[in-house]
């Protein structure tokens, strides 16, 4: 399962297509079968199998999914303040401390320019 995980945000910006047969498989049926295997004489075959099943196949567009409803925001690196300047990385209540916020984004390993 761990070879099939990845960051969701990841997934999106990089239009990697999902596994529907592995949710379907894995997620879904499993449990459905748990549910009524008790109450039907052939579960698996009369809920996952027969001419009520298809398969769809669904191309992922670049803006597709949830990234269609995002919108990027440039934030303050101090106090995660919305800036509206396309070329500032702090906001004028935390420009005074670029110094330490500067050191603190290199000891985390957060290169970035300030």
């Amino acid at each position: 399962a761990y070879e099939k995980s990845e960051d969701p945000i990841y997934v999106l910006d990089n239009n990697i297509p999902i596994d529907p047969q592995y949710y379907l498989e894995n997620q879904i049926s499993k449990p459905l079968l748990r549910i009524f295997e008790p109450i039907l004489k052939n579960a698996s075959r009369e809920l996952l199998h027969g001419s009520h099943t298809r398969a769809v196949s669904i191309s992922t567009p670049s803006n597709s999914g949830i990234m269609k409803f995002a919108k990027k925001q440039l934030t303050c690196l101090g106090c995660k303040a919305v800036i509206s300047g396309p070329n500032q990385t702090l906001c004028s209540h935390c420009k005074g401390r670029e110094a330490e916020l500067y050191c603190k984004t290199v000891a985390n390993g957060r290169i970035s320019i300030l």
